[in-house]
């Protein structure tokens, strides 16, 4: 009885601990502790640029409020060791508002500061707003210029402190602000240093920041070149894509597929989307290709990575076995069929075709009702087969599967002057007045019923045909 007691309140007190971290990570608690951080920062500053009564008062209530909170944290904490090194500073700054320790040491007040350290970890983790703020370069834009003016501000601070009752140059909150923003992109004292201790290692301070903003800022710039660069041609936002081909994975068999859509495709200016881990650069033997590609460096078989792609608007996904790293045959079917099922989850309506290596995997796609796969080696296989039995057929295979030259397969709704002939009577008149060769017809199911002689064409059906351009009935 008494071992079972205390299991039980050590449940409880688990449980209790668990729900106490779940609500401070919320994202609306957090961004209301970053909020009150960022009102007590500016209460501070303006206190210690003009030193009034009830300044002081505000301060001490923030003080008790923040207590309260680090208590709280304290006590949903799983480690104390980890609290103390992860709140360290927060204690601090919370214990410089006593009231004795201002009126002993007035400068104790800048120690508030060291809430800025919280405030820049709860930012970081707060869902990325809406807008602008989802491109990488005006998030990159935006944290380069809240780095800058948190610096300045804090410095500004700190230089009241230490420099308002003996610079007279200093002795305002304007004065002691551009200094802070002139030093920061000068990266040196300017137009002069402080004259007393304190101040002059506010300065360093100052030249430190403003030779890591030059670094964070070239480094942003460097990396949204490069961005650009990898995206080259694809001059529309992800947001915009609409109608447009995913492929999953890039090796060989991409570029001929993006060769392929290019060439059927090439008024369409929606490029295709390609979903792959890329070392470095993707490598293309046509230069001319790497225009009509937009790049995501992501694994495709992520939701988040698909719903960037955005695959709720896409027309057609291709998964191709992915072999990297090392992967086995069994691995990227694996992987192949956990991209497969999830872009048909994520968007029905989407034409999927998959690439396996193995054939008796190719159950698990037909159950999850994805449109077509591709046994890779097999088809190769009765390529190489064709060839042997039948010598010149593989320059027909070739020449049909290209859209490159020559003729080619096109797929035509029926027409309705067609609906409720025969196949052999479609196949005589198309052949006659329009010079192309009707080889199969595809049901509304999807079935396809090729050289169907006595078949009558239905509404709803669709003619595969071999023409010598892009056919259209």
């Amino acid at each position: 009885m008494r071992k079972g007691h205390v299991v039980k309140v050590s449940r409880s007190s688990t449980t209790v601990h668990h729900r106490l971290r779940t609500w401070l990570a919320r994202p609306g608690v957090q961004l209301a502790i970053a909020l009150l951080i960022l009102a007590w920062l500016g209460v501070t500053v303006t206190e210690i640029a003009v030193p009034v009564p009830w300044l002081e008062w505000i301060s001490l209530s923030f003080g008790v409020v923040f207590a309260i909170e680090l208590a709280l944290r304290w006590i949903a904490s799983t480690s104390r060791a980890r609290f103390a090194r992860e709140h360290w500073a927060d204690v601090i700054a919370v214990l410089s508002v006593a009231p004795g320790l201002v009126a002993l040491w007035p400068q104790m007040r800048l120690l508030r500061l060291l809430r800025a350290v919280l405030l820049v970890a709860l930012v970081r983790r707060l869902p990325t707003l809406p807008g602008f703020t989802r491109r990488r370069t005006a998030r990159r834009a935006l944290g380069l210029a809240a780095f800058v003016m948190l610096a300045a501000l804090t410095c500004t601070a700190a230089l009241l402190a230490f420099e308002s009752n003996q610079n007279p140059s200093m002795a305002t909150f304007g004065q002691a602000f551009w200094f802070s923003l002139y030093s920061i992109f000068a990266t040196q004292p300017t137009p002069e240093p402080p004259i007393t201790l304190g101040g002059r290692i506010v300065s360093l301070v100052l030249i430190f920041v403003g030779l890591s903003t030059f670094a964070l800022f070239t480094g942003s710039v460097s990396a949204a070149v490069l961005h650009r660069l990898r995206d080259e041609g694809a001059a529309m936002d992800w947001e915009d894509l609409e109608g447009h081909l995913i492929i999953c994975g890039w090796n060989r068999k991409a570029e001929i597929i993006v060769r392929e859509y290019d060439a059927a495709k090439r008024d369409d200016p929606m490029p295709v989307v390609v979903i792959a881990r890329v070392e470095g650069h993707p490598q293309f033997a046509d230069p001319a290709l790497k225009k009509r590609v937009l790049f995501l460096d992501d694994d495709f078989t992520k939701i988040s990575a698909l719903q960037k792609a955005n695959i709720a608007k896409a027309s057609t996904c291709i998964v191709l076995s992915d072999t990297t790293r090392g992967r086995t045959e069994r691995d990227a079917d694996a992987r192949t069929i956990l991209a497969a099922l999830t872009v048909e989850k994520l968007n029905p309506a989407v034409y999927t075709c998959a690439e396996l290596n193995r054939r008796e995997y190719a159950q698990h796609l037909t159950l999850g009702s994805v449109d077509d796969y591709v046994v890779g080696g097999e088809h190769s296989a009765f390529l190489l087969a064709q060839a042997a039995l039948n010598r010149g057929t593989l320059n027909v295979f070739s020449e049909l599967l290209s859209y490159e030259y020559g003729h080619k397969f096109c797929r035509i709704p029926v027409p309705e002057s067609y609906v409720g002939k025969p196949f052999v009577d479609a196949f005589v008149e198309m052949k006659q007045k329009k010079n192309v060769t009707l080889v199969a017809v595809m049901d509304h199911a999807g079935k396809s019923h090729i050289n169907a002689k006595e078949r009558v064409l239905q509404k709803g059906d669709a003619l595969i045909v071999i023409a010598a351009h892009d056919f259209e009935a």
